[in-house]
This record gives structure tokens, sequence and C-alpha cells, in this order.
């Protein structure tokens, strides 16, 4: 688990434009961010296996999907909101809609 630098960047601006209420948000999540790391290379270091693959050992198959679907949801959040956010700034800058577009889909 790493700290994505955009999301990082953009949390930070957000957090600058909403004051210190959104910027303690940052700053809690980013000590629980810590934190879940060290928890994950002690786990590493004393089992020999990454977080995935301790769950897929030790848990059950239904917390599995569980965890998977949850993983994948936050996957799709944090990608809408950096996709969006590019849209806006190419839109901001004057660029046409269609430009927009085909860097997010092919052109086929």
């Amino acid at each position: 688990m790493t700290v994505d630098p955009g999301n990082y960047a953009t949390d930070v601006a957000a957090g600058a434009s909403y004051q210190f209420r959104l910027l303690f948000i940052v700053l809690l999540s980013n000590i629980f961010a810590i934190f879940l790391q060290s928890l994950s290379i002690k786990l590493g270091t004393v089992s020999g296996l990454n977080l995935a693959e301790a769950c897929r050992a030790f848990l059950p198959r239904w917390l599995n999907y569980a965890l998977y679907a949850m993983a994948e949801a936050a996957i799709i959040a944090t990608d809408i909101a950096e996709v969006s956010f590019s849209l806006c700034v190419k839109w901001l800058k004057g660029a046409d809609r269609r430009v927009g577009r085909s860097s997010v889909r092919p052109s086929l």
C-alpha cells in the first residue's frame, strides 16, 4: 500500500479551498495509511506473506470476495475522480470536448 501522489495533491488542493476542515481528514487518512503499512511490514516479516496472500490463506472465501469488491469500488472511485478532474482541467483550458473524450476512450 502506497500513497498515490496524484490523490495526495488533489486532497491537499481541496483541503486548501475548504481550509483546515478537510486537511484534518487528509492528515488522519495518512496516519491510518502509515499504520496499515507498518502492520503489513510486520506481517510480511513474520509470516513471509503479503496482505493479499495472508487474507487468502487465513480468511473465509466469502470475506475475500467482500474485500475484493470493496477494493475494486475504491479503485473505481479514485479513477473516476482523477479522470473527471483531468477532463475539467482540459475544458477550463479551452480544449474541445472531443479532446477530453479521446483521452478517456481509445478511438476505434
